[in-house]
């Protein structure tokens, strides 16, 4: 019954600590995802605001936006396909994200009409990516060196029993 109980104990410890490395994984790829998202959102804000500001003499900023409509399948795609490994927390604070997604259109529309100034548009654009590093920040400090620690001797862990167990069975 002792062998059970240990054997029990480790499968269940391994468990953890393997959906321990699936969390950061996962955390670690929103991250660079929203990073390319906001680094591409970065050039369209300074795109537009050139196009405005020389009043549509310098590149319009319809050619860039295919690359942050890019970025921004990329990530939705990674989040909805793995929507049910997302904790609340993390679902909360990508929530600010979607909201900038979902204002981008409005943001296009405004840079489209070709205001006065560019001000408004750079600053709303300004808000997104703003919003959008918290993100990043956040998700970066639920990575802290000593879960990275924990998650590398996990996966020594398992490697060393995948090669005992490979070494009996041989």
């Amino acid at each position: 019954m002792g062998f059970v109980t240990l054997a029990l104990y480790l499968f269940l410890d391994v468990q953890s600590e393997a959906n321990e490395v699936r969390a950061m994984a996962l955390n670690l790829r929103i991250v660079r995802l929203i990073k390319t998202f906001t680094h591409e959102a970065q050039g369209e804000r300074g795109v537009s605001a050139l196009w405005i500001a020389t009043r549509g003499v310098d590149e319009a900023p319809i050619a860039h936006r295919g690359r942050v409509d890019t970025a921004v399948r990329g990530f939705t795609d990674f989040i909805d396909s793995n929507l049910h490994y997302l904790d609340r927390d993390i679902l909360g604070d990508l929530a600010g994200i979607q909201h900038f997604i979902e204002r981008l259109p409005a943001i296009r529309g405004a840079v489209d009409a070709m205001p006065s100034s560019p001000d408004a548009v750079v600053a709303a654009l300004t808000r997104g990516i703003a919003d959008s590093h918290d993100v990043v920040v956040k998700l970066a400090t639920r990575i802290s060196l000593t879960r990275l620690a924990f998650a590398a001797l996990a996966v020594a862990d398992v490697l060393d029993m995948k090669e005992a167990l490979d070494t009996q069975g041989g």
